[in-house]
């Protein structure tokens, strides 16, 4: 996984344990994993791509990695078709907070390389 840098910022009188809570939950906000695509949703308010991962036991694992709203990806040409049900992909993105099997994808790619834009912001043509 990549090293990402965090900045945080807190008042003098935070407590070690608050410090230590603090650093628990940023060290899951950045997450790779890879899977089959199961199931695309592109309903409102955001989209979904459903995907099956092998976890560290071999246990296939039911994540749904949310998206952008439909009407932004189809202004980009993306519509169910353009991720078909069984394909592999490379998703890093934020899980959430709660520990759920739910993350934003951020950078989506299939398993040969072509980037999927799955955001409801413009990408950013600076990043890699």
């Amino acid at each position: 996984m990549p090293l990402y840098e965090h900045v945080v910022l807190a008042r003098q009188d935070v407590s070690a344990q608050q410090v230590e809570d603090l650093t628990s939950q940023l060290k899951g906000v950045v997450e790779q994993m890879g899977g089959k695509v199961t199931k695309v949703e592109l309903i409102n308010p955001h989209s979904w791509i459903h995907i099956d991962v092998q976890d560290d036991k071999g246990n296939t694992v039911a994540w749904m990695i949310e998206g952008g709203s439909p009407n932004a990806l189809v202004r980009r040409g993306i519509n169910k078709n353009s991720i078909p049900i069984g394909s592999e992909l490379v998703i890093r993105g934020y899980g959430t907070r709660d520990g759920t099997n739910k993350a934003v994808g951020r950078d989506i790619r299939f398993a040969d390389g072509r980037e999927l834009f799955f955001s409801g912001s413009q990408p950013d043509a600076a990043q890699p």
